[in-house]
């Protein structure tokens, strides 16, 4: 008998495909099977019976032997009684041969898939041992002496068959017809295995002729799996999704060949543990509703974020999610697949921060497709901190899905062991210790046998030590010991577990290099070689890769037996190779090593001991590859005082190569100011004549940069001065228009570092500078224009400059309006409108805000459906705008309208990004609700306050609570609906709740908070009152007088009115304590600035003046009861003209209360209006 296994297997065969055999009392037959691990083999049921399985003798043939093998049925599954279509037809058999079975370890493991996208036309394969294959001899057994291999590509149309549970596949790829003219030439292909990007999907059941091509049906994995039976030969099995793979890392795909590796994320060579918090955490974000939602995970190196993710995917997709590590090499072309996908779909982004490119066209893909019936999309990011660099800001503010992300978006992730988790303890050390003992024995470059007496004796750290709670350090720690235990290392007593780690590492270094021919190089070159291969661990092929080598002087001068260019050349290929070899990758020539602390910690050490290693490697370096090397290096330096001066150096002596890539790795690397921040501001000082470099520097910074902020002034500053020397004697208009633009930019980064005076100053220059050269060449600059104006409004209202700020946005308003002859252009006015809008309400001009609010929203409706939705967030914010201006004129059925459209379109947008829009949208149904208590429409508003309150309550949830103001303002909100409906101690609560949280912001920013505190605080005042606080009522109230007085005195546009009300609310209160004498001057000013709201806009705060007269009547009648008599009757007057008899009433009481008081009314009233109604002497 040959022996079963690969030995004499054709390497173009796959060694899992296997021939089955089956013979029963009712005849024989012949399928394929496919080869799973420990020796299962999958197959059709009916390849193996019809009827009873137990009467069936099974063999199956390997591929490359003759000899057939004795197989038990595991597990069958075939429903006779049910329709071909939609019966249970597989079998798992069980090779009982005593002989090893491949596939051997060398293979690849085994994967399950699933087809999870829509599409029409999925590739698939499979391999079979079909008869149009075969040559049909029998032997003296009855059986095929030999069945040759087909792989046949075909589609299956994923919308086909799924009540039937089936995938449809079209085999596209002829085959000879059978030799047995009867027998159809695809039989013997059931029981393939149907793959997919070399996942099992499923199992072939059926295969016919079609014309020109054949069609099979297969059941899915999935259906598989989800049988008990089956599923407990299989209790790890996960499907992953097929279609996606090209965009998906590969898992295990990165051989483990030295200690350190070990250490690596998808190594597992530890099993995962803890973060059982966390991953609850996830695993309900992932379920919350929403079409689309992003998460950013962050910490050091090392705490265990990659670890985290993997765990969440394999446990999601136990729960039939598709789930996955998006490759960083994945083609753009392919990313739509995942707006495709019709199961919900996880997708980890690693070292988030340096693919902001990758992510951003993500973003702006799934934007792009608003499919109702796609399925939820989770992104999970994973980075070092939010704050290195600019990254997540700028990513936020570009991307549609990611604006105003609310709290709890950011997750820093906390120690393995914190506070909600047991620390380590012994058990645990010596647990890990015997996990990475076993998989040490396993690797290829370890040959030193270890003795598993070690493990009991393994010295343990201290586990108290705060180090320890982190997973690398833990690792480390257990990885240093068992190291040092089996081929101790000396070296400084407190060496850090990097580098006791580095000295195991290097003996595989010593001996691999041997082997590769390198063992002449000294241990300090081969330290460079590794470093090197950090710093630039992305060589696309063999060479780039030499490339890189070959500028070491340690390979090219340095290195011994190096006599020549050939002999050169022969050392970079050898020491390629053995990178290669050392740390593969599966997407790139070489990987660094890795985990990154260690690699970096290598970075640190070897130029530390050779700063020239930097120049070497750098000076003539792709952008793309100095630019990951500087983003090492500077995550590096903070851990490595001999870094970060040759790092600065390098930038400095190497600016016209280095100083861009610096810029973008300073805004993607750290958050505090180092080595490249220093190099930078150095380039600037030492050439500051150079307008390509700067420039070069400038269109790398990104809009928005808090690392970077003071650079970028300084930059742009610098700018400006070479814009302005290069004007010379006679300067044309594209000079000033460029130095124009260089004050714009100039203005703009200004602002960003709160030097605000000099920002104005630089934004009005901008603004002068434009418009003289629109004097001479209208139109030609009128887009940088209107720009200009619009930041310089920006600024002018910073600085409290309300009447200027509005005359530059109209001004901004009027370039658009000259340039809006297309989509993009009238989005960009209806922009500016809204705007413009807001700086005419803030100084109270609200006729003209509306009409301005009004027309960006006719911009936006009239805009071409691709465009609109382009801008549906403008859109909503306008129609929301607009219907506040129109509050402000009383008219409030259209403003009702506005609102309600605002929120058809925030609804939408949160469906599909709930992160980004759940805001806007609360703060559209608490607009909705305010507007409805104007209305007297209390039941449906306090539905609308809470549904609002409720939206920013669960935003607050977070770690730091961003939306206080949101939340006070919806209590207050809630508290006017319940007020009205005489729930007031439920009003006395939400009211006091939501002074309190003004308070809290009043603390930090009086200015901005005191106005809806005091409103805030005026509200509470009318609830305590009505609860019977009399004395705690009149002091709330006092306070929101008092505080709006100081407002108002200070010119604070806007509190005129509040003021008013105040006043109002606080005379009433101290008249029903009796206290009408102290209220007399406050009905008195609430009285007068009515009238001076009315005087300057004829019919405004109508109501509310009829309200203080009767206020004004009601202290008077008390007082001095004939002086009531002309504000009572002027009150009246209104009332009767507005048809508002529940207030006409309220003054004709007061007015007979007058009479009684003091009879003489009656002559006063005939007096003033030449009779006296029968109702006042009734």
């Amino acid at each position: 008998m040959t022996p079963p296994g690969p030995a004499a297997v054709d390497h173009r065969t796959d060694p899992r495909v296997v021939e089955v055999y089956s013979r029963r009392p009712d005849g024989r037959g012949g399928g394929t099977g496919y080869l799973l691990d420990d020796g299962l083999v999958l197959t059709a049921g009916h390849v193996v019976s019809r009827g009873d399985w137990r009467q069936a003798e099974v063999t199956v043939r390997l591929p490359g032997s003759k000899d057939y093998l004795p197989c038990d049925v595991e597990w069958y599954g075939y429903e006779a009684h049910e329709p071909a279509d939609t019966r249970m037809d597989a079998a798992v058999l069980r090779i009982s041969s005593p002989l090893p079975v491949p596939p051997d370890d060398g293979s690849p493991p085994l994967r399950w898939g699933r087809l999870v996208t829509g599409l029409p036309e999925v590739p698939v394969d499979l391999v079979g041992y079909p008869s149009g294959m075969g040559v049909r001899r029998d032997d003296d057994m009855g059986r095929l002496v030999l069945r040759d291999t087909v792989r046949v590509r075909g589609t299956v149309n994923t919308g086909t068959a799924v009540k039937a549970r089936r995938y449809h596949i079209v085999l596209g790829q002829p085959i000879p017809y059978s030799p047995a003219a009867a027998v159809s030439r695809w039989e013997g292909a059931s029981g393939a295995a149907l793959l997919s990007h070399d996942l099992l999907c499923g199992v072939v059941v059926t295969a016919k002729d079609e014309p020109g091509h054949g069609r099979a049906r297969a059941i899915p994995a999935e259906e598989l799996l989800a049988d008990p039976g089956f599923r407990a030969l299989f209790p790890n099995a996960v499907t992953e999704p097929a279609e996606l793979q090209p965009l998906l890392e590969r898992e295990s795909a990165r051989p483990v060949n030295t200690p350190v590796s070990l250490l690596r994320p998808d190594a597992t060579a530890v099993p995962f543990t803890g973060r059982r918090d966390v991953l609850a955490r996830l695993g309900a974000w992932c379920e919350q509703p929403g079409r689309f939602s992003v998460r950013l995970v962050t910490g050091p190196g090392g705490q265990g974020k990659t670890r985290l993710a993997a765990e969440l995917v394999r446990r999601l997709r136990l729960r039939n999610w598709s789930a996955g590590f998006l490759a960083a090499g994945a083609s753009p072309a392919l990313l739509p697949l995942v707006t495709e996908t019709r199961t919900p779909l996880l997708l980890v982004v690693d070292y988030a921060e340096t693919r902001v490119e990758q992510l951003q066209t993500l973003l702006d893909l799934v934007d792009r497709h608003e499919h109702t019936d796609t399925m939820a999309l989770r992104l999970l990011l994973l980075a070092r901190d939010k704050e290195s660099g600019d990254w997540w800001e700028n990513l936020c503010s570009e991307a549609l899905p990611l604006r105003d992300p609310p709290p709890g978006t950011v997750l820093p992730l906390p120690d393995l062991y914190g506070e909600d988790e047991d620390p380590p303890d012994d058990n645990t050390f010596r647990m890990i210790g015997e996990n990475l003992a076993e998989a040490l024995a396993a690797l290829p470059t370890v040959t030193t046998p270890w003795d598993p007496a070690v493990l009991r004796t393994l010295p343990v750290p201290d586990l108290d030590d705060p180090r320890h709670h982190r997973a690398l350090d833990l690792q480390m720690a257990a990885l240093v010991a068992l190291l040092q235990a089996l081929d101790p290392e000396d070296g400084p007593a407190d060496e850090p577990y990097e580098g006791v780690l580095l000295r195991h590492e290097q003996k595989i270094w010593r001996h691999t290099a041997h082997d590769r021919g390198l063992g002449a190089l000294t241990l300090s070159a081969r330290r460079e070689l590794v470093a090197s291969a950090t710093l630039c661990g992305s060589p696309a092929d063999r060479d780039q890769a030499r490339d890189v080598l070959a500028r070491l002087s340690t390979l090219t001068t340095d290195a011994p037996d190096v006599a020549d260019s050939d002999a050169t050349h022969d050392v970079v290929g050898a020491a390629a190779e053995w990178l290669a070899t050392l740390y593969p990758d599966p997407h790139t020539f070489w990987g660094p090593l890795r985990p990154d602390r260690i690699g970096e910690y290598l970075v640190g050490l070897a130029v530390d001991r050779r700063p020239a290693l930097l120049d070497e490697l750098l000076a003539t370096a792709p952008t793309a590859q100095a630019t990951d090397a500087l983003r090492v290096a500077a995550r590096a330096a903070p851990r490595h005082c001999g870094l970060g001066p040759p790092l600065h150096a390098v930038v400095v002596r190497h600016p016209r190569r280095l100083a861009g890539p610096a810029v973008t790795a300073a805004t993607t690397s750290g958050s505090e100011p180092g080595p490249l921040h220093t190099a930078l501001a150095e380039v600037v000082r030492d050439h500051p004549d150079d307008q390509t470099l700067l420039r070069s520097m400038f269109t790398r910074l990104p809009a928005h940069s808090r690392n970077l902020s003071v650079w970028g002034a300084d930059l742009a500053g610098a700018l400006v001065t070479l814009a302005a020397g290069a004007l010379g004697d006679q300067p044309d208009d594209s000079g000033w228009a460029r130095l124009a633009a260089a004050f714009n930019d100039h203005a703009h980064w200004l602002t960003a570092v709160g030097m605000h005076d000099e920002a104005l100053e630089r934004g009005a220059m901008a603004v002068r500078l434009y418009e003289g050269v629109a004097g001479r060449e209208p139109g030609r600059y009128a887009h940088d224009m209107a720009t200009a104006h619009e930041g310089y409004a920006h600024q002018l209202h910073l600085q409290g400059r309300r009447e200027d700020a509005l005359a530059s946005a109209e001004r901004a308003v009027d370039l658009r309006r000259e340039l809006a002859d297309g989509p993009v252009a009238r989005a960009a006015l209806a922009v500016a409108l809204t705007g413009y809008a807001h700086h005419l309400s803030s100084l109270g001009q609200v006729v003209e805000a509306a009409g301005a609010s009004g027309e960006s929203v006719c911009l936006y409706s009239g805009l071409p459906p691709k465009t609109l939705s382009a801008h549906e967030d403008e859109y909503a914010a306008a129609l929301l705008a607009h219907a506040v201006c129109l509050a402000e004129l009383a008219e409030y059925d259209d403003a009702i309208d506005a609102v309600d459209q605002a929120i058809v379109h925030y609804r939408r947008l949160s469906r599909r990004y709930p992160d980004a829009h759940l805001r806007p949208l609360a703060a559209a149904l608490a607009t909705r609700a305010d507007l409805l208590v104007d209305t007297g429409s209390y039941e449906r508003a306090l539905d609308n306050a809470r549904s609002a309150l409720k939206t920013y309550e669960s935003l607050a949830a977070g770690p730091v609570d961003l939306y206080t103001g949101e939340r006070a303002a919806a209590l207050h909100c809630v508290a006017r609906c319940l007020g009205p409906l005489g729930r007031w101690e439920e009003a006395e609560r939400r009211s006091r709740e939501a002074v309190e949280l003004y308070d809290e912001l009043r603390r930090t920013a009086p200015r901005t908070h005191t106005f809806a505190w005091a409103r805030a605080a005026d509200g509470w005042a009318i609830a305590l009152s009505e609860s019977g606080r009399d004395r705690q009522a009149v002091e709330v109230s006092r306070g929101a007088v008092d505080a709006l007085e100081e407002l108002h005195a200070g010119g604070d546009p806007g509190t005129q009115s509040a003021l008013a009300d105040a006043s109002r609310n606080h005379a009433e209160i101290l008249l029903e304590q009796g206290r009408a004498a102290d209220a007399e001057p406050f009905a008195a000013r609430a009285l007068a600035l009515c009238r001076e709201i009315a005087a300057h806009d004829d019919g405004a705060f109508a109501y509310e003046t009829v309200l203080s007269l009767l206020v004004q009547g009601m202290v008077l009648a008390t007082l001095r009861p004939r002086e009531s008599v002309r504000p009572l009757l002027e009150g009246l007057g209104r009332a009767q003209e507005a048809d508002d008899q529940e207030t006409g009433a309220q003054l004709a009481a007061v007015l007979v209360d007058a009479y009684r008081a003091d009879p003489t009314v009656a002559d006063l009233v005939h007096e003033l209006t030449g009779a006296v109604p029968d109702w006042l002497r009734a």
